[in-house]
């Protein structure tokens, strides 16, 4: 049996990621370096969620969708730390988990 983080981590936020890594770049002119430093990535890693080759879609909810547009606001519009920016993935994937649960 997996635990619900570990089917989070696999399946469900590497998608979060994409969109992430998608809005800094294309919606606020972050460089992918400067974005992957911002999500605690490889610039490799940014270039595959930026090409899709990572993170490949899945339905997200509208609930959620607004949650990830929040949290991409804050990244690219305040400098929080690389640890600041893990508890906001955090906080997606537990709003995730609790929707899941309804």
């Amino acid at each position: 049996m997996k635990a619900p983080c570990e089917y989070i981590s696999r399946y469900f936020l590497p998608t979060i990621r994409s969109i992430l890594a998608k809005k800094l770049v294309e919606e606020y002119g972050y460089t992918q370096t400067a974005a992957a430093k911002k999500l605690g990535l490889s610039q490799s890693a940014m270039s595959r969620y930026l090409s899709m080759e990572r993170g490949v879609k899945k339905k997200i909810p509208n609930e959620l969708l607004e949650v990830i547009n929040a949290t991409a606001k804050r990244l690219a519009e305040s400098s929080i730390s690389t640890e600041e920016s893990s508890l906001l993935l955090c906080s997606i994937c537990s709003k995730y988990r609790h929707l899941q649960t309804k």
